[in-house]
């Protein structure tokens, strides 16, 4: 009889771990710090040990739309030294900024968010705006209006 109950109570533990295990692996699923406009979570995690080029834009921003295709450019050259995401500044739904990038041929991740508060930066001032992040996750430089691919690569390799 006894070992009946023990045999219980041990079942109880054991569901009871298990439940834990599930618990703690759930919680530890990062939350993602933005998604693209494909709903793929974005980390700034995974892009340490690559430079990260966050480029704001607008629709109606005409030297924005003179940048874009240079950042395509420089993403897919460069695709294994960095990284490039471009975020909408005005927040437009995913579908909207999915059309755009088509109509660009933009292969690079787009975003209607992006967390850049975590750099310490408040505000957009100005279009378009690029942020440089270096490889150990830290803001390296800001760059005010538009940019080339060499441009981009030039203040890429000033900031090492």
């Amino acid at each position: 009889m006894e070992s009946v109950r023990f045999y219980a109570n041990l079942k109880k533990i054991l569901i009871l771990i298990i439940s834990l295990i599930f618990l703690i692996n759930a919680a530890c699923q990062k939350k993602p710090d933005a998604v693209d406009s494909h709903d793929n979570p974005i980390r700034l995690s995974e892009y340490r040990g690559k430079w990260l080029v966050v480029n704001y834009w607008a629709t109606w921003c005409k030297p924005c739309l003179t940048e874009l295709p240079q950042l395509n450019e420089l993403s897919q050259q460069y695709a294994n030294q960095l990284a490039v995401l471009g975020v909408n500044f005005d927040h437009l739904p995913p579908e909207e900024i999915l059309r755009f990038a088509e109509s660009f041929q933009l292969t690079f991740p787009l975003l209607s968010d992006f967390p850049i508060q975590k750099f310490g930066i408040k505000e957009i001032p100005t279009l378009p705006m690029t942020f440089i992040i270096d490889p150990q996750g830290k803001l390296s430089k800001i760059l005010y209006g538009p940019q080339t691919k060499d441009g981009l690569l030039q203040n890429l390799q000033g900031s090492q």
